[in-house]
């Protein structure tokens, strides 16, 4: 314990993508099932209920793993999600939270997405999120994906079932 005091609330959605949060936030729906400190707050709010309902220093923005290596799946979506979260909360950095690649050998990997190696993958992925970050003039990328890989790399085992994180 450092003394500091953390706020962390996180939109869920399982699986859900930057078109699907954009198409959420146009329609105002209270779509998502808000975590509080990790923990379930039983309730669902919209996107600009939980942007205002704290003065956030920081906003993450990801896009879902299955679309995370196609550029293409990320515009206009994120810039239109960037432009509400600036609205909503000026005063926060905005981030881009990186996906990680699947696990090496996994059938998801190999026929889901089409790549011989989790390297591979995790190479589209960093380009799309270095590409995503400019674009939007993010203020910095959560690195969630190559700290799985370097857990990999290790001999770790960062998946629970060969893409969701362990």
């Amino acid at each position: 314990d450092r003394g500091v005091e953390l706020d962390l609330a996180s939109l869920y959605i399982g699986g859900c993508s930057l078109e699907r949060h954009a198409a959420n936030l146009a329609s105002g729906e209270r779509a998502y099932l808000m975590e509080y400190n990790g923990e379930s707050s039983g309730f669902f709010c919209s996107i600009e209920e939980a942007l205002g309902a704290n003065d956030w220093d920081y906003v993450s923005l990801q896009q879902t793993s299955l679309e995370s290596t196609d550029y293409a799946r990320y515009q206009p979506y994120l810039g239109v999600m960037a432009e509400a979260c600036r609205r909503s909360a000026p005063h926060a950095k905005l981030m881009i939270h990186q996906t990680w690649a699947y696990e090496e050998g996994s059938e998801r990997l190999r026929v889901r997405m089409g790549y011989e190696t989790s390297a591979a993958m995790f190479a589209d992925i960093r380009a799309c999120y270095d590409r995503a970050a400019s674009e939007i003039a993010a203020d910095g990328i959560i690195p969630s994906g190559e700290t799985v890989r370097l857990l990999a790399e290790a001999g770790l085992k960062p998946h629970r079932d060969t893409y969701h994180i362990n």
